[in-house]
């Protein structure tokens, strides 16, 4: 169910365009390669329910201040120099936060969030400023729940420890509901540029997977042939998983982002990118974890945790696909079903028996998935 709104003036259709991704904005995103390695590294020093939940909530925090800039750079050219100065400065913001992640809910959470704040502000104030009238008028209904969900992690900082995960749960919920109930029908969509953001943000996430891997490989010192294998059998999955986003869901997400009408765009956009995307993110970059320890201890079997994270990662990345497709009213191939089924099925292998296995489980059904859709695909033709 969306909600319209409170005003019956919805911004036009972005007119059709070739604009792309500047590359300001990729550098604006490279602060994000840190900000993910840090939240897979505070899981990896922690894996207990406790730090997932922490890495869950930090990455939702950390989607939210990147998706808010999406949106911002998808409505304002940042070719000129207001526009350049803020992301820059937001940048400057961007780096305290992730620098201070790991402590974000410990002795750095006073900076973090002030850190966190500051994006907001300077987010809310260009939007103001350069953003367009209809645009402009979108952001006011909006930047409040940004403000009150930012300021409630600064309140956060200063109450006992035992309130702030708290405190953390309530500003995601104040964050996240506000596309919700104030609505999006004011802004205007490049479906081009805005896709392409989400794309970029995705090959970011796989990377940090691949940087699990090297991590993971080389964590004791050498390199030996059966860590070369398992990293091997990790590079496969990963790959095969990149496949089958960019072969398929990119474009179709694109597409349909192009052929949505009036405030369906907007609508659509929130729902399948700002929304759906966090949880395929955090499918990648919470099965980096999984990941790292495999590659360190293929002979050995995985602790819980760390098993659910590789499996159950790979399982929620096509379960997000599937309710993408399904947002989109769209049929979802019975490949990505049974796929999500098979992910699961391999927990057991990775408790119970030596890692390597269980990772080689994944890449195999994920290469299957992807041979499969592919013929699939072709017959079409």
């Amino acid at each position: 169910m969306t909600h319209p709104s409170p005003s019956t003036e919805v911004a036009e259709p972005a007119a059709p365009d070739e604009r792309r991704a500047s590359t300001l904005e990729l550098f604006f995103d490279l602060v994000f390669v840190f900000a993910f390695t840090q939240v897979t590294g505070l899981l990896a020093a922690n894996p207990t329910p406790h730090g997932l939940l922490s890495a869950v909530l930090l990455l939702m925090v950390l989607w939210w201040s990147w998706g808010a800039y999406a949106w911002l750079t998808n409505a304002v050219n940042t070719d000129f120099l207001l526009p350049r100065l803020v992301l820059l400065g937001c940048m400057g913001a961007l780096a305290v936060v992730s620098l201070t992640a790991p402590e974000a809910f410990g002795d750095a959470a006073v900076p973090f969030a002030v850190g966190n704040l500051l994006v907001m502000v300077l987010h809310t104030l260009l939007f103001a400023t350069a953003g367009g009238k209809l645009n402009r008028a979108a952001i006011r209904w909006l930047s409040p729940t940004n403000m009150i969900g930012s300021l409630l992690i600064l309140a956060a900082a200063f109450l006992p420890d035992a309130w702030r995960g708290w405190i953390w749960l309530a500003a995601v919920a104040v964050l996240y509901a506000g596309p919700f109930i104030t609505g999006v029908d004011r802004f205007s969509v490049h479906p081009g540029h805005f896709s392409e953001r989400h794309q970029l943000i995705v090959i970011i996430a796989f990377g940090e997977s691949i940087v699990a891997v090297g991590v993971g490989a080389t964590a004791e010192g050498g390199v030996s042939g059966l860590e070369l294998a398992t990293g091997l059998v990790a590079i496969a999955l990963v790959s095969a998983m990149w496949w089958r986003y960019f072969d398929s869901e990119a474009k179709d997400g694109e597409h349909a982002l192009v052929h949505a009408q009036g405030v369906a765009r907007p609508r659509l956009a929130r729902d399948t990118y700002s929304y759906m995307h966090l949880p395929l993110v955090a499918s990648i970059v919470l099965m980096a974890v999984g990941v790292k320890k495999t590659v360190g201890h293929a002979e050995s079997h995985l602790k819980p945790l760390p098993a659910l994270l590789l499996c159950g990662g790979a399982a929620l990345f096509l379960l997000m696909l599937a309710a993408i497709k399904l947002r989109r009213r769209e049929r979802v191939p019975v490949s990505t079903w049974a796929g999500v089924t098979a992910c699961l099925a391999v927990t057991p292998v990775a408790l119970y028996g030596p890692a390597i296995v269980a990772l080689g489980a994944l890449a195999l059904i994920y290469v299957t998935i992807v041979i499969v859709d592919m013929r699939s695909k072709y017959r079409t033709l």
